[in-house]
C-alpha cells in the first residue's frame, strides 16, 4: 500500500499548533483510473488518505 510520507510536516503542523491543515488530493488516484498504477489509487489511495487524517488529528 502506498504511504504519504510526512512524519516531519505533521510533527510541524503540531509544533506550530495549526487549527487547520489542508490536504490536496488527486481525483484520479481517487476514482483508481487506468492511468494510475493499482496500488497508487482506489481503496488504497483512500485508506493513505484516512491515515494521514487520523496521524494529524493525534497530534493535535
Amino acid at each position: 500500500m502506498h504511504r504519504f510520507e510526512g512524519d516531519a510536516a505533521i510533527k510541524a503542523i503540531a509544533d506550530w499548533k495549526a487549527r487547520a491543515i489542508r490536504i490536496p488530493l488527486n481525483e484520479e488516484r481517487r476514482l483508481g483510473l487506468s492511468n494510475v498504477k493499482p496500488e497508487f489509487g482506489g481503496v488504497d489511495y483512500i485508506s493513505a488518505v484516512k491515515e494521514v487524517v487520523a496521524r494529524a488529528r493525534r497530534t493535535a
